[in-house]
């Protein structure tokens, strides 16, 4: 919602150095009947906090060091119909403002894909005298594979300043093994802070480490735009709820959607 677009993308993605005990292990498709795999999902979450830079047409003066939480959480409802609640933020330090940003996903899953609509909405700089809140309505969905998934997204951010445009996201998630994740992400907004055609090119590296509720992450974005070009960068932690034997991927299947890196960034 920033001059810097979709900007730094951390909840979909993260990471840290995998240890030599899991690499020994390899992705392996969902066990059937499993409860770690229900389609209606066990009640879970994760809270992730980082700290990075963000940096505009490479010029050091638009520099900023830039603050990042988001919380998530996810129960099932009925007949593998389950409820995903996320809320984010993100607070750039040099221009003292803080946007903010809470999504419902509400979708049908089972153990091969899952699909739903969005809807949320926020405010950038809610602390400052006027009002810069935006809404947002769309549908998303995902394919589960053995060691990879794949997430789409299609949706309407409408708001106060002429906020209108489409944004449309293709992200893959690829598991070295099954608590390391690579993702990376392209997503096109059709008018942005009255930029047309804007992209983002987004990746991430997240491992989880083995036994512990804990993952460590890193992200990198690039907004290419003819105003405005800008960049990203975040390193942080993630505290996982979910089962004590649990990896990271079979947490991404429970809680498998994010809003956030691409409307509140």
């Amino acid at each position: 919602m920033k001059s810097y677009g979709f900007g730094l993308a951390a909840l979909a993605a993260l990471a840290g150095p995998a240890c030599a005990a899991d690499l020994a292990a390899s992705a392996a498709p969902p066990p059937h009947g499993s409860p770690l795999y229900s389609p209606a999902s066990m009640v879970t979450g994760d809270i992730s906090l980082g700290v990075g830079w963000t940096g505009e047409n490479g010029n050091l003066s638009g520099n900023t060091g830039t603050g990042h939480v988001a919380g998530r959480t996810n129960f099932g409802l009925w007949s593998g119909w389950n409820e995903e609640l996320e809320g984010t933020g993100v607070w750039t330090f040099n221009g003292h403002q803080f946007d903010g940003g809470g999504f419902s996903h509400t979708y049908y899953k089972n153990q091969s894909w899952a699909s739903g609509f969005v809807l949320g909405g926020g405010e950038e700089n809610p602390f400052n005298n006027g009002s810069n809140g935006f809404g947002v309505a769309g549908v998303e969905g995902v394919v589960f594979l053995p060691s990879s998934s794949f997430v789409g997204m299609a949706d309407y951010t409408f708001g106060n300043h002429n906020v209108d445009y489409w944004t449309l996201a293709a992200e893959g998630r690829w598991y070295l093994e099954p608590n390391t994740k690579l993702t990376g992400q392209v997503a096109w907004n059709s008018n942005h802070n009255g930029a047309s055609n804007e992209w983002l090119v987004y990746g991430a590296l997240e491992h989880r480490w083995s036994g512990t509720p804990w993952s460590t992450w890193i992200s990198a974005d690039w907004r290419p735009a003819s105003s405005n070009n800008t960049w990203g960068l975040l390193v942080g932690v993630r505290y996982l709820f979910d089962q004590p034997n649990g990896t990271l991927q079979s947490h991404d299947y429970e809680v498998p959607f994010s809003q956030g890196k691409d409307t509140v960034f």
